[in-house]
């Protein structure tokens, strides 16, 4: 099935930007971290005005961080690099967790090691933003804890609240 647009459902001060508090039990609305992708994919100039505050320019899905052969065929991949007519460039990880603590909790390593590897490699990332469809009060205090550069948005198909 394909991804829909958003229909501007995702407004500033819609009623549907909610807090992280009410994605502890909600269900997401994908089947898969792929379609998750998908759907992000076709609402990225509304994504980027809303959330990044700039206008999308372009992006490139499953974004190779190195050429480097030490990598072999798994060579590091963010879902998403956006770049905006600003001149940013943010890297976006989006994880559909299916219920464990680990799942979420090894995309802050995960996004760390990529924003390392992208600038031995002259690819800077300006910004890197972790979506979630699950809400961890964990994962806040540690990037809180520790300064991490890291954005994180709780994200369903129709709702999604910044943890700020």
């Amino acid at each position: 099935m394909a991804a829909q647009p958003l229909q501007n459902n995702l407004v500033h001060g819609d009623h549907r930007r909610i807090s992280v508090d009410d994605f502890r039990t909600s269900t997401c609305g994908w089947k898969s971290e792929r379609e998750f992708v998908d759907f992000l994919e076709v609402n990225l100039a509304q994504f980027a005005e809303e959330e990044l505050g700039a206008s999308y320019l372009s992006h490139v899905r499953e974004w190779y961080l190195t050429d480097l052969k030490p990598f072999g065929a798994n060579k590091p991949r963010i879902d998403l690099m956006v770049r905006l007519k600003d001149g940013r460039r943010i890297g976006i990880e989006c994880k559909r967790p299916t219920g464990s603590f680990s799942d979420i909790s090894r995309s802050i390593s995960q996004l760390l090691s990529y924003s390392v590897i992208a600038n031995q490699n002259n690819a800077h990332m300006d910004q890197l933003y972790l979506l979630t469809t699950q809400y961890d009060e964990v994962l806040y205090q540690v990037i809180t804890k520790y300064e991490l550069p890291i954005k994180v948005i709780v994200f369903s198909r129709d709702q999604r609240a910044v943890m700020a």
